[in-house]
């Protein structure tokens, strides 16, 4: 009876190892960060699997813990999420919303450019299309 113990608590030892793995493997790719400065003073900075639109006219996802920010000398829009998950921005600064205003829109607009043009972020599986989930 002992051995069958044994056994039993050693297979149940190696499934929460194996879970346990494959969790952290999981926290690590979703934590992954990138930062590109393209020619003009801009830098782009985000982390996670983030998902557009598919006219690339908004977010429509952010994995847990995610985010984008983007500088340069016209202002500064962040983007992460709510704590349903929800995407929200936040434009120089001023008060997180669920939508862009026209500076917002305008600060997206070159996000978009840059993440579009850019041969070593396009690549990235982290910044994937509604179609590609």
């Amino acid at each position: 009876m002992a051995v069958e113990n044994q056994v039993l608590l050693n297979k149940i030892t190696m499934r929460h190892l194996k879970l346990l793995i494959i969790n952290l493997v999981v926290t690590m790719l979703s934590s992954c960060s990138w930062e590109t400065k393209s020619e003009s003073s801009s830098t782009l900075t985000y982390s996670g699997k983030i998902a557009f639109s598919d006219d690339k006219s908004r977010i429509t996802s952010i994995s847990p813990h995610g985010f984008l920010i983007y500088k340069n000398d016209d202002g500064e829009l962040q983007a992460g999420t709510d704590l349903h998950g929800r995407v929200i921005y936040q434009v120089n600064g001023g008060d997180k919303k669920y939508s862009l205003n026209d500076k917002g829109k305008s600060l997206f607009d070159q996000v978009m450019q840059q993440l579009l043009s850019d041969s070593t972020i396009k690549n990235k599986p982290y910044v994937i299309n509604d179609t590609q989930k």
